[in-house]
């Protein structure tokens, strides 16, 4: 009998030390697999934003790498402006722009490209651009710019209007001629790019046409952003300098532009218990406030190819 007892008392306490080691080890394996989790959402998260920080980038290089003319003489009518969020021109004043970004206006110079390999007046070019009668473009050529205006169109060719046959050498201060000039005509089109609100109230990057036409969201999820333009002050063809001022420079002094951006992905899985708020200090020496890792802050450079 007494062995008997001997036998369920072992039994019992083994059963509780069972359960003993069990009340320990569970939240132990629970707080692993936890962690486990969470480290491979953050994971994703970081690889989810080098992507969406990437892919911004590129769009902007592709909205901005054309701001400048092609050919082997500067375009003196070709300006970029950079403005503040809260200080709009008349054309933006309807749309919903970020009061803490910056907006830029410029020029778009060759989304499409003629050769040209005698230049005449009035010109005629293959139809390859679709242009629209009426539409502007700049010939470049090593002597000189001259503005066209589309004239006809027709399904096998545009015809377009010059401005002049003659330009100033910035040699003689002579007028010569651009007759029977090689050249290239590239299409010309000026915008605005900012942030502002976009599908769904999510912020987002934007271009709006400067004289008129549709606006277009060219990408979700841009919160801020801030330009500075890279000079050539000297014009030895090589960057000297940033500039952190807001206005208007000469396009023939401008070699590319210095980006930084705030962005929040569109979808994040990760817990709010999990994010932490961190500060970055911009150029201009503002704090952008942000959240990771739904939020980032990244910066690029777009290099003008004209």
């Amino acid at each position: 009998m007494n062995k008997r007892y001997r036998l369920h008392g072992g039994l019992l306490l083994e059963v509780m030390v069972a359960c003993a080691l069990i009340a320990i080890i569970v939240p132990l394996i629970g707080r692993a697999i936890w962690q486990l989790q969470t480290h491979d959402a953050l994971a994703r998260m970081f690889s989810e934003q080098e992507t969406f920080s990437s892919a911004l980038a590129s769009q902007f290089s592709a909205q901005w790498s054309r701001l400048r003319p092609a050919g082997c003489s500067p375009n003196d009518h070709s300006q970029l402006r950079i403005g503040k969020g809260g200080e709009v021109t008349k054309r933006l004043q309807s749309r919903d722009v970020d009061d803490h970004s910056d907006w830029l206006q410029a020029t778009d110079s060759g989304a499409c490209r003629l050769s040209i390999r005698s230049l005449s007046n009035p010109l005629t070019l293959t139809n390859e651009c679709g242009f629209s009668p009426g539409e502007r473009a700049n010939v470049s050529t090593c002597l000189g710019n001259v503005d066209a205006r589309v004239s006809r169109v027709s399904a096998q060719s545009t015809t377009f209007q010059l401005s002049s046959l003659t330009v100033m050498s910035t040699d003689s201060n002579k007028a010569v001629s651009l007759v029977g000039q090689t050249g290239v005509l590239e299409s010309r089109a000026s915008f605005y790019w900012y942030v502002g609100r976009g599908k769904n109230d999510q912020p987002a990057f934007w271009r709006t046409p400067v004289f008129s036409g549709r606006s277009l969201a060219l990408w979700l999820g841009l919160k801020r952003l801030a330009v500075f333009p890279l000079l050539d002050n000297n014009q030895d063809g090589k960057v000297d300098a940033i500039d952190k001022d807001y206005g208007t420079y000469d396009m023939s002094k401008v070699l590319g532009l210095w980006v930084e951006y705030l962005y929040q992905l569109n979808d994040c899985e990760v817990a709010k218990s999990i994010q932490r708020q961190r500060t970055y200090h911009s150029m201009r020496g503002e704090q952008w406030q942000y959240n990771a890792p739904c939020e980032g802050v990244a910066n690029t450079i777009v290099v003008f190819t004209g």
